[in-house]
């Protein structure tokens, strides 16, 4: 029988893979409502932290997961707990807001996510496809933007209008596959969610929370 732990931590944990850049070299991130440093850790606030992307870049966000990695089982049939039980990954989840444009296109997206167990291979790289994008009639621009820019792109279709605070599957909840086949591994080291984000145009993503499914092999 399997017995399900969770663990989670906050958004204020989200850790961007690179900032504003130094030296005169440009980075995917900018302030976030002017605060001054907010281009290189991002804003962190009760509700989250949230990053201001550039437009047409891309940013890996890295969350690192409480792992109990091995967990003490009680028997009922001698009435004694063992040495522990590793446990295994069944599922992954990072739970945000984005901006959306006209129509609810999504001016950020969650492009890729990767698991890693300590610095080992991912597990269940996840390419994560979304909806078709908007029509080409629709340029992809936000109201604040113009509508003119000749390096718009199409924006893809969010259906939940940035709000993904709840649990949506392949939008911010993934099982753990290989060979697009789900998947428990053994967890050795510790885990970390790694989501890569594509900002279409100058926006905000919010990360409010992260978090895991473990499996416990329980008698």
């Amino acid at each position: 029988m399997d017995a399900r732990l969770a663990m989670w931590v906050h958004g204020v944990s989200a850790f961007p893979e690179v900032t504003a850049g130094d030296a005169g070299a440009d980075g995917p991130l900018t302030q976030t409502f002017n605060i001054p440093w907010s281009d290189v850790t991002g804003l962190r606030q009760g509700m989250g932290a949230t990053f201001r992307g550039k437009s047409h870049h891309d940013n890996w966000f890295h969350f690192a997961i409480p792992t109990p990695v091995i967990v003490p089982v009680f028997h009922t049939n001698n009435q004694h707990y063992d040495l522990g039980q590793r446990i295994r990954l069944e599922k992954v989840f990072v739970l945000y807001q984005n901006q959306v444009g006209y129509q609810n296109g999504a001016l950020a997206r969650i492009t890729q996510v990767d698991v890693r167990d300590g610095a080992g291979t991912p597990y269940g790289t996840r390419v994560v496809t979304p909806p078709p994008p908007l029509s080409h009639d629709y340029h992809g621009v936000p109201v604040a933007t113009d509508e003119t820019d000749p390096n718009a792109e199409p924006l893809w279709t969010d259906q939940y209008g940035g709000q993904h605070l709840a649990i949506q599957e392949d939008w911010n909840a993934w099982l753990i596959t290989h060979e697009n086949q789900p998947v428990t591994p053994w967890i050795s080291w510790g885990i970390c969610i790694s989501v890569s984000v594509h900002f279409a145009v100058e926006s905000d993503i919010q990360f409010v929370s992260a978090g895991a499914d473990f499996l416990l092999d329980v008698p």
